[in-house]
C-alpha cells in the first residue's frame, strides 16, 4: 500500500513538473527567453500555485453550506453543516499533498536554474 502511494506521489510530481516546464517553455518562446532559463520560471510559478493552493485548501473552515442531510431551521434558510471528521481529514491531507508536490517542483525549478549555483 505504501508502494503504491509512493507511485501515485510521483506520478503526480512528474505530471505536474512536466505540465509547469512545458507551459514555461511555451511562454519562453513566445516571448523570446532562453530555454533553461524558460524551463526553471515555468518550474517556479507552477510549484509556487501549487502552494498557494495547498495553503487555501488546508485553511477553510469547517462549516459548508448546502450540505445534504441536514434540515434548514428556517424556512428560506440555507443549510448549514459541519464537516466530519473523515472530511476533515481528507481536506488536510490533500493540504499537505498539494504542499509537499509543490516544494519539490519549486527546489527541481531552483536546481534547473542556470543562474543559480547551489553548491
Amino acid at each position: 500500500m505504501v508502494v503504491a502511494g509512493l507511485r501515485r506521489l510521483v506520478l503526480l510530481f512528474v505530471a505536474v513538473a512536466a505540465a509547469s516546464a512545458l507551459l514555461g517553455l511555451l511562454v519562453g518562446a513566445a516571448t523570446g527567453s532562453s530555454l533553461g532559463r524558460a524551463v526553471s520560471v515555468g518550474l517556479d510559478l507552477g510549484g509556487a500555485l501549487l502552494l498557494v493552493l495547498g495553503f487555501f485548501a488546508g485553511t477553510r473552515g469547517p462549516l459548508r453550506l448546502g450540505r445534504e442531510g441536514r434540515v434548514a431551521p428556517l424556512p428560506g434558510a440555507s443549510r448549514i453543516g459541519w464537516l466530519d471528521p473523515d472530511e476533515r481529514g481528507e481536506r488536510l491531507n490533500l493540504s499537505a499533498l498539494l504542499i509537499v508536490v509543490g516544494l519539490l517542483v519549486v527546489v527541481l525549478g531552483l536546481v534547473s536554474d542556470a543562474r543559480v549555483r547551489l553548491v
